[in-house]
């Protein structure tokens, strides 16, 4: 006879009553990634201007899926200046750690976090400290909205109707001093709106792409679950360059690009 082996799980309670059970399977923890660079046939500013991208996780909480809409009249970011409670965060060194505040929280693969990390270059970590300088996207548990050589601008964050906001305005592309070719970098402005959980959408992430500066080369975005190995690249049929033209619906984008 063949002989089946099993791990079990033996759980002792008292009064000698024991649970048997198997252990409940690990859940992959994907990271979907989009990244743009020399090789790209889309630039981050074609494809991530003026649009949104939606990360929403799956049931089990293991990956995203992820959707893109046009922004418009009705869908765009946040007027910061508008929000009750805003923050200005100091991310000159690098990071700046941003409280959700009273019992909210936000779960990120199974975590629930009562704080976010801001990060200068367009990151948001979670964690009990900031992550190290030399830190990159996949050994970072967090959100990459616009991981990229930028500096500068407004950074702000607030809650507002049940979701965290982290908004970067103005960040300037970093430029070398001895590369003339880059001289005439511009700006950008992004937006994070993360669904608490109190939020009946818990979990969903928003990144608002008002303005993206074309002169940005290599760009990282995405959710990271923090584990070496568990990045999926999620450029495919994704990302459309199209943007809003007379007589496309609110939101319609064309085709798919990267």
């Amino acid at each position: 006879m063949k002989q089946i082996s099993l791990t079990l799980v033996v759980v002792t309670l008292f009064a000698g009553i024991t649970i048997v059970g198997c252990p409940p399977p690990e859940v992959k923890k994907e990271s979907p990634t989009l990244t743009f660079d020399a090789t790209s046939e889309t630039s981050a500013a074609e494809a991530l201007g003026g649009h949104v991208l939606s990360f929403t996780p799956t049931e089990d909480g293991g990956t995203f899926t992820i959707d893109q809409e046009v922004l418009s009249d009705t869908l765009g970011p946040l007027d910061m200046t508008t929000v009750e409670g805003v923050e200005t965060l100091d991310v000159a060194d690098g990071y700046d750690e941003f409280a959700f505040g009273g019992d909210e929280t936000f779960t990120l693969y199974g975590e629930a976090y009562a704080s976010v990390w801001v990060g200068g270059n367009g990151t948001l970590a979670f964690g009990e400290a900031a992550p190290a300088a030399d830190a990159t996207h996949e050994d970072t548990v967090g959100i990459s909205a616009l991981r990229a050589e930028i500096e500068g601008g407004v950074v702000t964050a607030a809650v507002d109707s049940g979701s965290f906001i982290v908004d970067w305005a103005g960040v300037t592309t970093v430029v070398p001093a001895d590369d003339a070719t880059k001289q005439d970098a511009g700006t950008s402005n992004v937006q994070v709106q993360g669904a608490l959980d109190s939020n009946d959408a818990a979990g969903v992430i928003d990144i608002f792409y008002e303005v993206v500066d074309p002169s940005l080369e290599t760009v990282t975005v995405g959710v990271s679950s923090g584990v070496a190995g568990n990045i999926v690249d999620a450029t495919d049929e994704t990302l459309s360059a199209e943007t809003e033209t007379e007589g496309e619906t609110e939101g319609e984008t064309e085709g798919a690009t990267e």
